[in-house]
């Protein structure tokens, strides 16, 4: 009965041969450790404790929803400062929570924190206000408001007498 390539490679020396070669290159690529791993354990054991959950070089994968990149456990800490999935307080104080990467579109279009002009702006009220204080804002300063609507008012009325005379 013919043997498969498999079984001839599992009853030769090929994988301790393999695994040799491997370790060598990486040394050879990396001889101060700085990209592999280089403890030796005694046991499987304490090699697989290690390599689940101490190794700096266990490859994890961000848990943010929508990314899923991976990294080794190391730069963990990297990618979560720059993850676009990572979802983070609105810089504007709203209360909600936003990925990284639609921050500036929610303070820009959709964030009840965002400034705001004030309706009577073009009467000649500057103020800008939060969104979401709007109403107090308008509360606030209807006199004023009243004021420039009044002034407003006269000057349309001043413009039309003189281009009826």
């Amino acid at each position: 009965m013919p043997q498969t390539i498999l079984g001839l490679l599992e009853s030769s020396n090929f994988w301790p041969l393999r695994l040799q070669f491997a370790r060598n290159l990486i040394h050879r690529m990396d001889p101060n450790g700085v990209d592999h791993c280089t403890q030796t354990f005694y046991t499987r054991e304490l090699l697989e404790q290690h390599q689940t959950t101490e190794c700096s070089f266990r490859t994890l994968t961000c848990t943010h929803p929508g990314c899923g990149r991976c990294f080794a456990a190391r730069s963990a800490e990297n990618h979560d400062n720059v993850c676009e999935f990572k979802q983070l307080p609105c810089r504007l104080g709203c209360h909600e929570t936003v990925a990284r990467k639609s921050m500036e579109t929610h303070c820009r279009s959709y964030c009840v924190m965002r400034l705001i002009p004030c309706p009577f702006r073009e009467i000649g009220c500057l103020e800008e206000t939060p969104q979401c204080r709007l109403g107090d804002h308008l509360q606030d300063f209807v006199n004023e408001h009243l004021v420039l609507v009044m002034k407003a008012l006269l000057a349309q009325k001043k413009e039309t007498t003189h281009l009826h005379t």
